[in-house]
């Protein structure tokens, strides 16, 4: 099976979404799956992460990873996350590949950067399924980056919340 993975984050980061995704490409990879990763550019994370090449392109049997344009994920300098212009990229290399199926990690946090919910479009087109992963709650963690009054923490929220829904409706 040919399987197209979007992800907000890989290794070298490490955290729940990276770990868990570097052992689902293991496993898919012992099984004999194609897979295709997209994931963030860390070279620009270079001095906090020297070894980020090592995960990409061919890193296991059948697992190639795709590094997509990528900006400071809200204002950290050891974050990254796709921007919009990872848009035409991911396009292409998923056309490119032909995958059986889309799966995407934190869809959510990967639309605030492409201004939609990657893969949707590309699946619904190619009549593929695609499933995703939810996994962190965003919205909650607004008050760890803002520095704002309730009121305002309150207003984008509602406004994430709104924009996700928007992303969902407009690609399915």
């Amino acid at each position: 099976m040919k399987i197209a993975i979007i992800t907000s984050g890989f290794l070298p980061v490490v955290d729940g979404v990276t770990v868990s995704g570097f052992h689902r490409l293991q496993k898919l990879s012992d099984w004999g799956h194609q897979v295709r990763l997209f994931c963030p550019d860390y070279s620009a994370l270079a001095g906090v992460y020297p070894n980020w090449q090592d995960y990409c392109g061919n890193i296991l049997p059948h697992v190639n990873v795709i590094n997509l344009p990528s900006s400071a994920f809200m204002g950290l300098d050891f974050e990254r996350n796709v921007n919009w212009q990872a848009r035409q990229p991911l396009i292409q290399g998923l056309a490119d590949f032909q995958p059986d199926i889309v799966h995407v990690d934190e869809p959510e946090r990967l639309a605030v950067g492409l201004w939609q919910i990657p893969g949707l479009r590309y699946a619904k087109q190619a009549d593929i399924p695609c499933v995703s992963f939810f996994r962190t709650n965003f919205i909650e963690y607004a008050e760890d980056y803002f520095d704002w009054p309730p009121s305002a923490i309150s207003l984008l929220k509602r406004l994430f919340t709104l924009f996700c829904g928007a992303c969902i409706t407009l690609t399915s």
